[in-house]
């Protein structure tokens, strides 16, 4: 997911009357509340992704006229569950003279306390007994490069199942965009499923095909368990899977992360781009429950 800026509110003295609500949303998920009194405006946010399990890494910023914010700014903080929570308020200064408040946010689905539990060593993301090749890899100079150097694209047909490499609870999915093609215009248009780890880390699965999701937010999910089907949605260059395990960062951008996967020969290995990597034919036990002593 890249990083995203909004400038999404300016309140007047003059405009709004007292106890005036206003809500803005970024992607349906990410919300901005400002409830204005006598004395100033409060802000909340709201976490609209839908799970209690999800945490938002949130920095906030703001231009004011004739208020006082409560804290310093800009800061960064994490938002959690989904109830609105107050963020901070903006005092008037004279109340006889317009008040403008003009709120900037940045946000990123992850925590940015979340390490990375190096043991882990991940499923290939597809059904048994099937065989495909890395087209990009790590450090790929197609797009994969600063916050997505740790990134994989599994050459996929449309309609590939995909299934999850690593136990979790489904935090957030998209299927409702049918476009895709290597422009940076379809950036925000691939369909997706985003897996939160028990260690606070994400692993994101793109450009899943329209409608292509078969689990819900806030499912437990198996290693080997389907996820939807593969798709070519979003800013992409063909069919294919993009896959990445990720944790926030207080800087509101990704760290992608590099990770160990079991092959067919039950070797746990780092996957090669142009190298062709197939799933066992058999559900064999997982290597020590996915995790490396």
């Amino acid at each position: 997911m890249k990083v995203i800026l909004f400038i999404i509110l300016m309140f007047s003295q003059s405009v709004f009357a007292i106890g005036e609500r206003s809500e803005h949303c970024s992607f349906e998920r990410v919300c901005v509340i400002s409830i204005q009194d006598e004395t100033g405006f409060d802000v909340y946010f709201r976490n609209d992704i839908g799970t209690s399990q999800s945490v938002i890494t949130l920095e906030v910023n703001a231009r004011m006229e004739n208020v006082v914010p409560s804290r310093s700014l800009p800061f960064v903080s994490k938002l959690k569950g989904s109830s609105e929570v107050k963020f901070l308020r903006f005092e008037l200064q004279d109340k006889k003279t317009r008040a403008a408040l003009q709120i900037t946010y940045n946000w990123l689905l992850g925590d940015f306390d979340a390490k990375h539990d190096e043991r882990a060593v991940y499923e290939l993301p597809f059904e048994a007994g099937l065989k495909y090749r890395i087209n990009q890899g790590y450090n790929g100079k197609k797009s994969h490069s600063g916050a997505n150097r740790y990134c994989i694209d599994f050459g996929m047909p449309e309609g590939s199942p995909v299934t999850a490499a690593r136990a979790g609870i489904v935090i957030d999915i998209e299927d409702q965009y049918s476009d895709g093609g290597f422009d940076p215009k379809y950036l925000h248009y691939a369909n997706f499923v985003k897996v939160l780890h028990k260690d606070g880390t994400i692993a994101q699965y793109a450009h899943l095909s329209y409608m292509g999701v078969v689990v819900k937010k806030g499912q437990t999910v198996v290693p080997g368990q389907l996820l939807g089907y593969s798709g070519n949605t979003g800013f992409s260059d063909g069919p294919h899977l993009h896959f990445e395990v990720y944790r926030a960062t207080v800087e509101i951008t990704k760290e992608t992360i590099p990770t160990l996967f079991r092959t067919h020969t039950q070797e746990v290995v780092e996957l090669i781009e142009g190298e062709v990597y197939g799933k066992p034919e058999l559900n064999l036990p997982p290597l020590s429950s996915l995790y490396r002593n």
